[in-house]
């Protein structure tokens, strides 16, 4: 017991209490080291939290300015459309149509709605809006294809693999094939899918189609052996069913029955000829 009160009477001179005052009444100086203790992890935690708040305000303040200057300010506003990918449409004519919000902070801009509006040119097959920052849009194009055209009104409309027609020209380019048919939906459709699937040797061969229905698709093939004043023949697919077997059947006709005017492929399983 008396070696315990020596070590406290020390430590109560290294805390400045009279060694006397402390033997005279140790609990009371106990207690009020303790209340110390306590209130310093108090003020301690308290300026913790204090950092804490600070830094949390701060953040809040920084994002709060980001949040303005990108959506709100000028600085990233739209000034700029480039548009790609054009061939028989003009990169203005793009413009016109996407209606892009020039001067709009460029987070506000929806790139949805503007391909949206791009896409309703029948020319344009698909279309993709994408921000280039700080200050631009990218609009990139893919142009529908001609596969071939259907001549009206002393026009011809082209029309693409997926049976669309798209556009109206003067003249028929040279390498897509000429169609005699209605410009209805459902044919248009069914002649793509028949001049899309043929062998790239038929292809070759044919001249140009004619089809008043789905089910009466007729090609006009050359005879490179025949004379000059000599018409194409006939080969009549029908319908685009079974194209492979089709091909395959008028080719070798073809090859084995040159004499032959008419080669019906509709039903390739049954095929016939006539002069």
């Amino acid at each position: 017991m008396t070696d315990r009160n020596t070590t406290r009477s020390r430590a109560a001179r290294t805390r400045g209490v009279d060694p006397e005052d402390y033997r005279a009444d140790p609990e009371e100086y106990e207690v009020t080291d303790a209340t110390d203790r306590i209130a310093h992890r108090r003020r301690r935690r308290a300026r913790r939290n204090g950092r804490r708040l600070l830094i949390l305000i701060l953040a809040l303040v920084l994002i709060g300015a980001a949040v303005w200057l990108v959506g709100f300010s000028s600085v990233f506003a739209l000034r700029e459309v480039r548009v790609t990918g054009v061939h028989s449409l003009s990169a203005d004519q793009v413009r016109e149509v996407a209606a892009a919000p020039i001067g709009r902070p460029l987070a506000r801009v929806s790139e949805r709605e503007i391909a949206d509006r791009v896409a309703t040119l029948p020319q344009v097959a698909q279309v993709h809006v994408v921000r280039r920052p700080p200050n631009g849009i990218e609009v990139a194009v893919t142009e529908r294809t001609a596969l071939y055209a259907v001549a009206k009104d002393n026009q011809w409309w082209l029309v693409d693999a997926a049976g669309i027609p798209f556009q109206q020209v003067a003249d028929r380019p040279g390498d897509v094939l000429a169609v005699n048919a209605p410009l209805d939906p459902a044919l248009l459709g069914e002649v793509a899918q028949v001049i899309a699937g043929l062998d790239p040797a038929l292809r070759g061969q044919t001249a140009g189609v004619a089809a008043q229905s789905t089910d009466s698709i007729v090609l006009t093939v050359t005879d490179p052996g025949a004379a000059a004043d000599k018409g194409g023949k006939q080969v009549i697919f029908g319908n685009a069913k079974e194209l492979p077997l089709k091909n395959q059947v008028a080719l070798a006709l073809l090859k084995s029955v040159p004499d032959a005017q008419v080669y019906d492929v509709s039903a390739p399983a049954y095929p016939s000829t006539r002069k």
